[in-house]
């Protein structure tokens, strides 16, 4: 029905029971639309079947999700699962396996359900009289109810669990190990203590010593169920620090395989088995189902045939590697925590499990040293690719690098001729045609394996450093996640896209903090001032619930200082405080949460041919940007609406880029004759010939203009041409594109950044003026976090007061506030920014501040430094 598990019927023992012996069911079942529910194969014992058991497994349809099995026991079904006894507070669920519809003749048939255990089974004093092995939490409820007479006792051990952690409820997690085993170990004795007061039970203990280690056990086991799992969460925050590092260890052994460990490749399906078995540790509470769980990993290895019909008899080390293998590929956060609980918590001597738990540490104790981290293998293969890299990574035989880069000259029709002929002649992309199987180019090998000198001459030879493999990635995926600084470092200068998403939807950022690289996780929000924190992958997920995930502290903290969002969900609807592995953690997340993200929102800007881009920012701040968008004059651009558009708005970028200022006006529908032509006359009603010609070569230019581009027109991310213009200080350009209607105020989808703003941050002082030269410029225009164009002067440009004074001198207003509630003279008045601050009270009118200022800059002027390296944004 739900499950994989799956089995034929028609050999199960109970089944055959009643087919053979109770056919008249089966006939009203099919009249009637009954279920009968077969507990799986060898559940039972034969000496199990009864006929009261039977009419336990026949269940009469009340309603849609309610069913009364024959002995008039009412049953509900939750999802995929049985649930009996509702008003019993140790009620079990009994899961529905799968179902099949069996015929009696051919028009009828009835329904049959296949359950995990079976339904009220009842247990007779003899059961407990024989030897038991318990083996689960299930096992143990069992054994109590039945040697406690029913529920009473059952409900004591809970009673006091739950008093235990009334009077422990703030404190436990901060205490030490042996404090909170002492306090747990109390804990045992008072409920074996409540145990012992029964004399039945007294005497069972003192005449059988096998009855006695089970009676221990199962008190230990039901325990720790009702304590739940705030007691492992209590490990988790003790072995915090040491789970980090091995989780560290084990997220960056993603190369290691079978062969590494020395396991032959012909275990592989049952290591898959056991995948998925391991990987359920972490849903257990107890000791004893978390010992059992690796118990049935080593029954799936132990005297198992293999496909050539061999036996494969497991010995010590054999397990050993495998464990070590089933750890490093298993996305379990808190290895070192469950072995401290295994250890620790287990108040009953059981040497059976002791093998166990000693490999378990021993694994453990392997991954910690290292070791197996030489294993990784290179990026390159013995193949034509492979060759031509190692010829050329040592900057030898440089001129056959440049000649096969180059490649052969495509004669066209002419230079600029893109007709179908032309372009399956023009060289596409010659830098990137030698490629390796996964589609990866030089630059992403030469990130691979750290070669920086040979990546800095590679970025010179006009390689396209944001080009993507078969996976998605770029080279600043790699160094983000091999954990390269230096590499990661050299592609941010070199203008690499800090925000690009693989084919999972992860930036560069969510890699470093996957990987728990806080070196590169700096690097990327430091270096850049465009990272994006918030992005979230194919999962819903952003950097902070990776980080957060295996348990990154010091990723965490730099990631909610510079702004990440704690109120997001991923796709299983799950918040970031419910991920929290550790008591540091969620504290950390209230903290900030109190301070900073707690009136978090999102907020979706939908436009009709980009895709969603998701803010996540303050209450007051998206409610003021949100309303107030329009009364500032903003507008954003107007999406390409084919591919072809996009091509050609992708190419007057790079034209711009390039300050190629003729391929420019072609890519704008313009002729360079029609911009530099003047038609001015000697006089009105003049005829001389000078006069005559410019005419006729108005009305021949006026013929021959080409198509007009949509100067508004914006990539995805909402850029238009005149954002390239102003970024790169293409002042000419610029120019043609306001005299064409370009919006003078127009803003990009995410960040809100105007013209302005980015001539502003990239110090393009005769563009910042020829912007404000328009009269419509809006000089106080504030992004996404509330800052305007003068914030950005004085913060990043402090040395550079030419910028500040333009933006004074038209009017920018000091005393705007951004979403922090700050305003500009605030800021720099923290900063210790002397100059600037005079100039802002000047223009405010207070001289008498602006003297004091001055004062201050001239005596201090060899302490304090006006520009601010690694300014952060608000």
């Amino acid at each position: 029905m739900w499950s994989n598990y799956d089995e034929d019927l028609s050999q199960n023992e109970f089944f055959k029971q009643i087919k053979e012996n109770h056919a008249d069911i089966l006939e009203k079942a099919a009249q009637e639309g009954w279920i009968v529910c077969v507990p799986r194969k060898g559940i039972l014992k034969s000496e199990d079947f009864s006929m009261q058991l039977i009419l336990d497994h026949i269940l009469i349809p009340n309603s849609e999700d309610h069913y009364t099995t024959m002995n008039k026991k009412d049953v509900q079904l939750n999802k995929r699962c049985l649930i009996l006894d509702q008003n019993n507070i140790f009620h079990t669920d009994v899961e529905v396996l799968f179902e099949e519809t069996h015929y009696i003749e051919k028009s009828v048939k009835y329904l049959v359900w296949c359950v995990n255990s079976p339904l009220f089974l009842r247990r007779t004093r003899k059961h407990s009289l024989t030897p038991v092995v318990l083996t689960s939490i299930q096992d143990c409820i069992d054994f109590l109810y039945l040697e406690g007479f029913g529920r009473n006792l059952l409900e004591s051990i809970q009673n006091l669990c739950v008093k235990f952690w009334t009077t422990h409820n703030n404190e436990f997690e901060m205490e030490t190990l042996q404090s909170q085993k002492d306090s747990i170990g109390n804990l045992y004795s008072q409920c074996l203590q409540l145990c012992f007061k029964s004399d039945i039970i007294r005497d069972k203990c003192d005449k059988n010593i096998n009855y006695l280690d089970n009676f221990k056990l199962s008190i230990e086991t039901y325990m720790q169920y009702c304590l739940g799992k705030k007691l492992m969460y209590s490990v988790n925050t003790l072995e915090h620090f040491t789970d980090c590092i091995v989780n560290k260890i084990i997220r960056n052994s993603f190369n290691v395989g079978l062969e590494d460990l020395n396991i032959s490749i012909d275990l592989n399906e049952l290591i898959i088995d056991a995948k998925y078995e391991i990987s359920r540790i972490n849903s257990f509470i107890t000791v004893l189902d978390k010992i059992n769980c690796l118990s049935r990993i080593f029954n799936i290895f132990n005297n198992k045939t293999l496909k050539d019909n061999q036996t494969f008899y497991v010995t010590s080390d054999d397990y050993l590697q495998i464990l070590i293998y089933l750890i490093l590929k298993t996305n379990n956060p808190n290895w070192v925590a469950n072995l401290t609980y295994i250890k620790e918590f287990q108040f009953t001597d059981n040497s059976q499990t002791n093998f166990f738990v000693v490999n378990l540490e021993a694994a453990i104790s392997f991954i910690k040293s290292n070791e197996f981290l030489n294993t990784k293998k290179s990026s390159c293969d013995n193949t034509i690719f492979s060759k031509l890299y190692n010829k050329f990574k040592n900057k030898q035989n440089i001129a056959e690098l440049y000649k096969l880069m180059q490649g052969e000259k495509a004669q066209l029709c002419h230079p600029l001729c893109s007709c179908p002929k032309c372009e399956t002649k023009k060289p596409h992309d010659k830098p990137y045609k030698i490629l390796n199987n996964l589609n990866q180019n030089f630059l992403i090998i030469a990130s691979m394996e750290n070669q920086l000198d040979f990546l800095e001459f590679l970025l010179t030879l006009d390689y396209e450093i944001d080009f993507q493999d078969d996976f998605g990635k770029t080279a600043l995926h790699y160094a983000a996640e091999i954990g390269l600084q230096d590499i990661l470092m050299l592609l941010i200068n070199a203008q690499a896209n800090v925000n690009i998403l693989d084919n999972d939807k992860n930036t560069a950022l969510h890699l470093a903090c996957d990987r728990g690289h806080d070196n590169c996780v700096k690097a990327l929000i430091y270096s850049s001032p465009f990272v994006e924190i918030n992005l979230q992958n194919t999962s819903g997920e952003t950097p902070l619930f990776l980080a957060t995930r295996w348990g990154y502290f010091d990723i965490i903290k730099i990631l909610l200082e510079n702004g990440a969002s704690v109120c997001i969900k991923n796709n299983r609807d799950l918040s970031i405080y419910k991920l929290s592995p550790n008591l540091y953690i969620t504290k950390l997340f209230k903290q900030f949460g109190k301070q900073k993200s707690n009136n978090i929102i999102k907020e979706v800007i939908n436009s009709t041919k980009t895709q969603d881009i998701i803010l996540n920012i303050s209450e007051a701040c998206s409610n003021k940007l949100l309303t107030g968008l329009q009364q500032q004059g903003l507008t954003l651009g107007t999406p390409a609406k084919s591919p072809n558009e996009l091509k050609k708005l992708d190419l007057l970028f790079k034209a711009i880029i390039n300050n190629d200022l003729p391929l420019s006006c072609f890519y704008l529908g313009y002729n360079s004759n029609t911009l530099d032509y003047d038609n001015t006359k000697c006089h009105p009603l003049c005829t001389c010939n000078k006069c005559s010609n410019n005419e006729d070569d108005s009305v021949l230019a006026s013929n021959i203009t080409l198509d007009k581009f949509n100067v508004n027109m914006c990539n995805i991310e909402g850029f238009t041409p005149l954002h390239l213009a102003a970024k790169y200080g293409r002042t000419e350009i610029l120019r043609i594109l306001l005299d064409s209607g370009a919006p003078l105020n127009v803003c990009d989808n995410k960040t809100f950044y105007t013209p302005l703003h980015l001539a502003v941050m990239f110090q393009r002082v005769q563009t910042v003026k020829e912007l404000l030269k328009c009269g419509n410029c809006n000089v106080d225009a504030q992004d996404v976090k509330g800052n305007t164009p003068l914030y950005y002067a004085c913060v990043r440009n402090s040395n550079n007061l030419k910028i500040i004074e333009s933006l004074l001198q038209n009017g920018a207003d000091c005393q705007k506030r951004n979403c922090k509630e700050q305003t500009v003279l605030q800021i720099c008045e923290v900063k210790n920014l002397f100059r600037v601050c005079r100039m802002l009270r000047e223009s405010m009118g207070y001289p008498a501040l602006a003297k004091l200022d001055k004062a201050c800059s001239i005596s201090n002027e060899n302490y304090f430094d006006d520009d601010v390296n690694g300014f952060e944004f608000l």
